[in-house]
Protein backbone atom coordinates (compact mmCIF):
# COMPACT_ATOMS: atom_id res chain seq x y z
CA UNK A 1 0.00 0.00 0.00
CA UNK A 2 2.87 2.33 0.78
CA UNK A 3 4.34 1.69 -2.66
CA UNK A 4 1.05 2.62 -4.38
CA UNK A 5 0.74 5.80 -2.30
CA UNK A 6 4.34 6.72 -3.10
CA UNK A 7 3.70 6.12 -6.82
CA UNK A 8 0.54 8.26 -6.76
CA UNK A 9 2.37 11.07 -4.95
CA UNK A 10 5.23 10.82 -7.44
CA UNK A 11 2.86 10.96 -10.43
CA UNK A 12 0.87 13.87 -8.95
CA UNK A 13 4.10 15.70 -8.11
CA UNK A 14 5.40 15.18 -11.64
CA UNK A 15 2.13 16.42 -13.16
CA UNK A 16 2.09 19.49 -10.89
CA UNK A 17 5.72 20.22 -11.74
CA UNK A 18 4.96 19.95 -15.44
CA UNK A 19 1.95 22.23 -15.08
CA UNK A 20 3.94 24.85 -13.14
CA UNK A 21 6.76 24.72 -15.71
CA UNK A 22 4.22 25.11 -18.53
CA UNK A 23 2.64 28.11 -16.77
CA UNK A 24 5.95 29.88 -16.33
CA UNK A 25 7.06 29.17 -19.88
CA UNK A 26 3.75 30.41 -21.24
CA UNK A 27 4.00 33.65 -19.24
CA UNK A 28 7.56 34.12 -20.39
CA UNK A 29 6.62 33.54 -24.03
CA UNK A 30 3.64 35.94 -23.74
CA UNK A 31 5.87 38.60 -22.20
CA UNK A 32 8.48 38.12 -24.94
CA UNK A 33 5.79 38.44 -27.63
CA UNK A 34 4.44 41.60 -26.01
CA UNK A 35 7.91 43.16 -25.78
CA UNK A 36 8.67 42.19 -29.39
CA UNK A 37 5.39 43.78 -30.53
CA UNK A 38 6.09 46.96 -28.59
CA UNK A 39 9.58 47.19 -30.06
CA UNK A 40 8.22 46.67 -33.56
CA UNK A 41 5.62 49.40 -33.01
CA UNK A 42 8.30 51.72 -31.62
CA UNK A 43 10.44 51.18 -34.73
CA UNK A 44 7.43 51.86 -36.98
CA UNK A 45 6.71 55.05 -35.06
CA UNK A 46 10.33 56.21 -35.36
CA UNK A 47 10.28 55.59 -39.10
CA UNK A 48 6.97 57.42 -39.47
CA UNK A 49 8.07 60.40 -37.38
CA UNK A 50 11.41 60.59 -39.20
CA UNK A 51 9.68 60.56 -42.57
CA UNK A 52 7.20 63.22 -41.42
CA UNK A 53 9.92 65.51 -40.07
CA UNK A 54 12.03 65.02 -43.19
CA UNK A 55 9.21 65.89 -45.57
CA UNK A 56 8.22 68.90 -43.47
CA UNK A 57 11.78 70.22 -43.65
CA UNK A 58 11.75 69.82 -47.45
CA UNK A 59 8.33 71.49 -47.58
CA UNK A 60 9.54 74.40 -45.48
CA UNK A 61 12.66 74.80 -47.63
CA UNK A 62 10.52 74.78 -50.77
CA UNK A 63 8.16 77.41 -49.35
CA UNK A 64 11.14 79.62 -48.56
CA UNK A 65 12.48 79.12 -52.10
CA UNK A 66 9.09 80.05 -53.57
CA UNK A 67 9.00 83.18 -51.46
CA UNK A 68 12.48 84.16 -52.65
CA UNK A 69 11.56 83.48 -56.28
CA UNK A 70 8.48 85.67 -55.96
CA UNK A 71 10.44 88.36 -54.13
CA UNK A 72 13.21 88.34 -56.75
CA UNK A 73 10.74 88.27 -59.67
CA UNK A 74 12.10 85.00 -61.06
CA UNK A 75 10.91 83.67 -64.43
CA UNK A 76 7.36 82.34 -64.44
CA UNK A 77 8.47 78.89 -65.60
CA UNK A 78 10.68 78.43 -62.56
CA UNK A 79 7.97 79.70 -60.21
CA UNK A 80 5.45 77.26 -61.70
CA UNK A 81 7.91 74.40 -61.30
CA UNK A 82 8.45 75.27 -57.62
CA UNK A 83 4.71 75.67 -57.06
CA UNK A 84 4.15 72.18 -58.43
CA UNK A 85 6.91 70.89 -56.16
CA UNK A 86 5.19 72.57 -53.21
CA UNK A 87 1.95 70.80 -54.03
CA UNK A 88 3.77 67.48 -54.31
CA UNK A 89 5.54 67.99 -50.99
CA UNK A 90 2.31 69.01 -49.28
CA UNK A 91 0.60 65.87 -50.56
CA UNK A 92 3.51 63.77 -49.36
CA UNK A 93 3.37 65.48 -45.95
CA UNK A 94 -0.34 64.70 -45.71
CA UNK A 95 0.43 61.09 -46.60
CA UNK A 96 3.09 60.77 -43.90
CA UNK A 97 0.77 62.46 -41.41
CA UNK A 98 -1.89 59.86 -42.20
CA UNK A 99 0.71 57.16 -41.60
CA UNK A 100 1.49 58.75 -38.23
CA UNK A 101 -2.18 58.54 -37.34
CA UNK A 102 -2.11 54.83 -38.17
CA UNK A 103 0.90 53.94 -36.01
CA UNK A 104 0.24 56.31 -33.11
CA UNK A 105 -2.72 56.39 -30.82
CA UNK A 106 -1.62 59.62 -29.16
CA UNK A 107 -4.40 62.14 -28.51
CA UNK A 108 -2.17 64.98 -29.73
CA UNK A 109 -2.07 63.44 -33.19
CA UNK A 110 -5.75 62.67 -33.34
CA UNK A 111 -6.83 66.23 -32.58
CA UNK A 112 -6.89 66.12 -28.78
CA UNK A 113 -4.66 68.27 -26.62
CA UNK A 114 -2.18 69.52 -29.17
CA UNK A 115 -0.30 72.81 -28.98
CA UNK A 116 -1.40 75.53 -31.41
CA UNK A 117 1.85 75.14 -33.40
CA UNK A 118 1.00 71.50 -34.13
CA UNK A 119 -2.53 72.40 -35.16
CA UNK A 120 -1.19 74.99 -37.61
CA UNK A 121 1.40 72.57 -38.94
CA UNK A 122 -1.14 69.78 -39.45
CA UNK A 123 -3.60 72.20 -41.06
CA UNK A 124 -0.87 73.38 -43.45
CA UNK A 125 -0.31 69.75 -44.47
CA UNK A 126 -3.99 69.20 -45.13
CA UNK A 127 -4.58 67.30 -41.89
CA UNK A 128 -7.30 67.94 -39.40
CA UNK A 129 -6.50 69.22 -36.00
Amino acid sequence: MDAVLASVVAVVGTLMGSWVTYSFQRRSADRADRVRGQELLRREQLVAFSAFIGILMEYRKNLYLRWRLRDEAAPEEQRVRERDETYRLRAEAAHTLARLHLVCDDAALSGGDQPPECAQLFAACGGSG
